[in-house]
């Protein structure tokens, strides 16, 4: 016996949809001058790093970070392992960081045999709760890791003078922050006892890429 055709023995029957695309989470915006360096690097066979264009881009950060040392990596997560390094972390020390972020904040701590120590963040930024960060202070806290989530950065001047009262090293991860807000993430790039990474990668606030920046500060260099 034949089947019912569920298109006129159905009343309920919808056609299936096509899928639609995906949104996109960020849509990089690539110039012709973007196109010519490139095309420039693979012309000139500059193609590994500490070249004309590292260079460049060394000199362009450290005048608009107002960071005296600027130091490009392969990417945020070994920048943020060398800030580890710079801050002297040991067995047993401990960083408060957010407790929304990116794997790679916490492990750079733990690699050093450190303990993340995480905060809740605010609902309205996704940033670490700066009126949480003293309670959370113990003798064993070397540092506070700070994440500028979005583009949009966090409360960097309760939070620096917390780390000044205490002693601490602030640690910035600005993955997405860089030039975001030119107030709080440039101002305290310039403060001591801080270092800073950012990134270049297609969930940061610039184009994508594969490099990212390590400021580091006067005190820790």
């Amino acid at each position: 016996m034949k089947s019912k055709d569920p298109k006129t023995h159905n009343s309920e029957y919808q056609k299936p949809q096509a899928p639609q695309a995906p949104v996109a989470f960020h849509s990089p915006a690539i110039s012709e001058l973007e196109r010519r360096y490139i095309l420039d690097s693979l012309t000139t066979n500059k193609l590994s790093g500490d070249g004309p264009y590292t260079k460049r881009c060394h000199a362009w950060l450290a005048k608009e970070l107002r960071s005296p040392n600027i130091l490009l990596t392969h990417s945020c997560t070994a920048a943020l392992e060398m800030a580890s390094l710079l801050c002297n972390l040991e067995p047993g020390d401990e960083v408060i960081m957010p407790s929304f972020t990116f794997v790679s904040t916490a492990n750079a701590v733990a690699l050093r045999g450190a303990i993340p120590v995480f905060i809740d963040v605010r609902s309205d930024t996704f940033n670490i709760d700066e009126k949480k960060i003293e309670a959370a202070i113990t003798t064993k806290t070397k540092a506070i890791s700070v994440v500028h989530y979005a583009g949009v950065a966090a409360e960097m001047d309760t939070i620096t003078a917390i780390a000044s009262r205490h002693g601490l090293n602030v640690i910035e991860d600005a993955a997405q922050g860089l030039m975001a807000n030119r107030l709080a993430v440039q101002r305290s790039f310039a403060k001591k006892e801080q270092t800073g990474a950012n990134s270049f990668v297609d969930k940061s606030t610039s184009t994508p890429g594969s490099t990212s920046v390590h400021p580091i500060c006067r005190a820790i260099f």
